[in-house]
C-alpha cells in the first residue's frame, strides 16, 4: 500500500477452476479496437485532469462513462491510474467493467486482479492509449517516456507496468569483484547461489548479493555477460551480452511485463524481458541474447564440485537503492516477506492452477518444448526422467535448483551430475541449459508448457 500512496504524492506535485485461461471479446462486438467507435473524449479528457487533480467530479465523469457503454478497452487505463494513484475509488468503475468483486479497501490485490484480467484477456486499448501511458508514466521519470514510445503493440505497452524505481533505480553491478572460494568467509554452507561456468572458468553469484543489485555486468572467459535476477520472479538468467558483435551494458529499466524484470541496454536504448531475453522493443526489437548454464544451489555444493571457483566479493556499503527501508546483503532480508507470502505485488497472466502461482519450479526449453518441474517434489523424489517430446531427460535435484541431462540411465545410482554431463566414468549425458522460476513466471511466457509432477 506505501508504494502506491508514495507516487500518488508524486503525480499530484508533477501536475480459476478451469484449466483454460479464460477468453473474453469486446461485450456487444466481435470487433477489434480499430473498429469499434472512438472512445468517449469527454472520458479521456477526464483520466488526464485526474492525473493532475484527482477530483471527486473528475471521477464521476470516469465512472459514468465507461459504464456507458461497458468497453474493455478502459481498463488499461484505469489499472494504470489505480497502480499510480492507490484511489480505492477507481476500484468499483473496473468492477464495473470486469465484473470481479475484490475488497474495496485493498488496493494492491485490486490492482493485481484487475491487472492480471488485463494481461490474461490481451486487452487492446486502442490507440489513444500511447499518448496518455507516456505522459502518465513521464509524470515519475521523463525517461519513461521514451522507452515506452518504442512499444508498438498497445496489448504489450497496456502489460508493462511501474516496477516502483525510476529507470536504473536499481543500481547494477558492473565487474564486480571476485575473490577465490577460501576467501568467502561472509558466506554460510547452506547460503544460495547462482553458479556458472562458461569455457573451464567458474563462478558464484549469491543470492544475498543479486537479490539486491539484480543485475550483473561482468566478464567470463573473456565474454561479456549479463547476469540478470528477476527477484519477484525468482529467477535468475545469465546470458552472453554481445549482440551482432557488439557487447550490450544492462541496467534495470523500472519496467515490468507479466511481473517479470525489464533491462534497458545503454547502448541502443532496447528493452529486453529477462526471463527471455528477447528484445521486446527498440533498436534490436526481436534479437535474442544467447543463454549460458545456470544453477541455483548451496555454497558447499558448489565449491564442492567447483573447488576453483571464484565467488563475488561482498560490496562495500549498503544496497544504494536511495529508498526508505533499502535491504541489506544479510541472506534472506532482500524480498523475504514477498518470497514467503503467496500473493503477488504485479499483474501477471493468470497461470494453470496445476501449482500455486509462487510454487518454485525448475524450467526447460528444448526442441521448441517447454517443461517446468517443481522443485519440493523432485528433492522429495530424488533423480527422475521425464519425457519431453520424444526424448528422455534426466532431473537431479541440486541443492536449491536442479539439473537437466539429455538422456537417462535405468539406474541413477553410480552417476554423478557434474557441470558438463551427468556420468558413471563410463557413459555420460550431456547437461541441458536450463532456468528457475515461480511457476506463474514461466507459465507467463510458455502457456503451452508441460509440468511434472503430472498428477492427471
Amino acid at each position: 500500500m506505501r508504494r502506491l500512496l508514495i507516487v500518488a504524492v508524486l503525480i499530484a506535485a508533477a501536475c480459476s477452476e478451469s484449466l483454460e485461461a479464460p477468453e473474453v471479446q469486446y461485450p456487444g462486438s466481435n470487433t477489434s479496437s480499430t473498429e469499434k467507435p472512438a472512445l468517449r473524449q469527454d472520458v479521456l479528457d477526464a483520466l488526464r485532469a485526474y492525473v493532475a487533480l484527482p477530483a471527486d467530479p473528475t471521477l464521476a465523469v470516469i465512472a459514468n462513462g465507461v459504464d456507458s457503454p461497458v468497453d474493455f478497452r478502459w481498463i488499461p487505463y484505469l489499472v494504470d491510474l489505480l497502480r499510480f494513484s492507490g484511489d480505492v475509488r477507481l476500484i468499483p468503475p473496473l468492477t464495473v467493467i470486469t465484473g470481479i468483486e475484490v475488497d474495496a479497501e485493498d488496493v494492491v490485490a485490486a490492482y493485481v486482479a484487475f491487472g492480471s484480467f488485463m494481461l490474461s484477456n490481451a486487452i487492446d486499448p486502442g490507440p489513444d492509449y500511447s499518448d496518455w501511458k507516456s505522459g502518465l508514466y513521464a509524470s515519475v521519470d521523463p525517461a519513461f517516456s521514451e522507452l515506452l514510445d518504442q512499444i508498438d503493440d498497445p496489448q504489450t505497452l497496456a502489460s508493462i507496468q511501474w516496477g516502483g524505481v525510476p529507470v536504473g533505480g536499481v543500481p547494477e553491478l558492473n565487474g564486480p569483484e571476485r575473490i577465490p572460494a577460501a576467501e568467502a568467509t561472509y558466506l554460510a554452507d547452506g547460503d544460495l547461489v547462482f553458479g556458472t561456468t562458461h569455457r573451464q572458468e567458474s563462478v558464484a553469484y549469491p543470492l544475498r548479493i543479486l537479490d539486491v543489485h539484480e543485475l550483473a555486468n561482468d566478464q567470463l572467459a573473456g565474454d561479456a555477460v549479463a547476469l540478470a535476477n528477476c527477484t519477484l520472479c525468482r529467477s535468475g538468467s545469465i546470458f552472453l551480452s554481445s549482440v551482432d558483435g557488439e557487447d550490450l551494458t544492462f541496467l534495470t529499466s523500472g519496467l515490468l511485463l507479466n511481473s517479470n524484470k525489464v533491462m534497458l541496454d545503454t547502448e541502443t536504448g532496447s528493452l529486453w524481458q529477462q526471463l527471455t531475453g528477447e528484445a521486446i522493443a527498440g533498436p534490436l526489437a526481436g534479437k535474442q541474447l544467447e543463454r549460458l548454464p545456470l544453477v541455483v544451489t548451496t555454497w558447499s555444493e558448489w565449491r564442492e564440485l567447483n573447488p576453483d571457483t571464484w565467488v563475488l566479493a561482498l560490496p562495500d556499503g549498503g544496497a544504494g537503492r536511495g529508498i526508505e527501508g533499502a535491504p541489506t546483503y544479510d541472506a534472506g532480508t532482500a524480498y523475504g516477506d514477498y518470497f514467503a507470502a503467496g500473493e503477488l505485488w504485479f499483474p501477471a497472466v493468470e497461470a494453470l492452477p496445476v501449482f500455486p502461482a509462487k510454487t518454485e519450479v525448475a524450467t526447460l526449453e528444448f526442441e521448441g518444448l517447454a517443461l517446468a518441474v517443481e522443485l519440493t517434489a523432485l528433492s522429495t523424489s530424488g533423480p527422475t526422467s521425464v519425457e519431453v517430446g520424444d526424448e528422455l531427460i534426466s532431473v537431479i535435484p541440486s541443492g536449491g535448483g536442479a539439473r537437466f541431462y539429455l538422456g537417462t540411465p535405468d539406474d541413477f545410482d553410480g552417476f554423478e551430475a557434474g557441470e558438463d554431463s551427468l556420468t558413471d566414468g563410463s557413459v555420460s549425458y550431456p547437461r541441458l541449459i536450463s532456468g528457475q522460476s515461480f511457476w506463474f513466471a514461466w507459465y507467463g511466457t510458455h502457456t503451452d508448457t508441460a509440468w511434472w509432477p503430472d498428477d492427471g
